[in-house]
């Protein structure tokens, strides 16, 4: 149940960036990527602590990996990126 979920919220945000592809370098672009940081990390967070209290088993650490993937993707994307330009 809570893996349908988390897919629901994927899929909302893959939705979500795919309606505002169009509104490059605005205050929406920038905002989003703050969003999305914001719920990847969480989810990083919620999973490494669930992955460390044996609620789950070892494929935890694959969606651990993945949050923190995109976690510092986001991150990069929206502090990083938008300092050099």
């Amino acid at each position: 149940m809570v893996l349908r979920l988390f897919g629901g919220v994927i899929c909302g945000n893959a939705l979500l960036s795919w309606l505002v592809r169009n509104a490059a370098g605005s205050g929406v672009t920038r905002t989003l990527l703050l969003v999305f940081f914001i719920d990847w990390f969480v989810t990083a967070v919620v999973g490494l602590l669930g992955q460390l209290s044996g609620a789950l088993n070892a494929l935890g650490w694959s969606t651990v990996g993945l949050a923190v993937l995109w976690t510092l993707a986001f991150g990069y994307f929206r502090f990083m990126k938008a300092g050099a330009s």
